[in-house]
């Protein structure tokens, strides 16, 4: 067997992982979020990571924002329109939607 085929079988049957790896909360859990990328890749954020777990993301950035609104009640802003607070630019966490 191929030296890393076990080890793609060990990650796809998550024994590679400790048991709680995969326990959204551990991650997210008191942290705000914010999504950066509007296309497709939101998309999935918001059929998994917004209605399948109820997290709510506090703000969308993307380059293609031209004066602010909303989506799905997010507020959002071009990157560079977007001033993050103190406590974002300390805790918050950041996930990038490519595609």
């Amino acid at each position: 067997m191929c030296p890393y085929k076990q080890k793609l079988l060990d990650l796809f049957s998550k024994t590679a992982f400790p048991e709680d790896a995969f326990f959204s909360e551990k991650v997210f859990a008191g942290r705000e979020i914010l999504i950066y990328g509007a296309g497709e890749g939101f998309h999935w954020i918001q059929e998994i990571f917004m209605r399948e777990f109820g997290y709510r993301p506090s703000v969308l950035l993307d380059r293609s924002f031209t004066g602010g609104g909303s989506i799905d009640g997010i507020p959002c802003f071009t990157p560079d329109a977007f001033k993050p607070t103190p406590d974002q630019k300390k805790n918050a966490m950041v996930i990038i939607c490519v595609g």
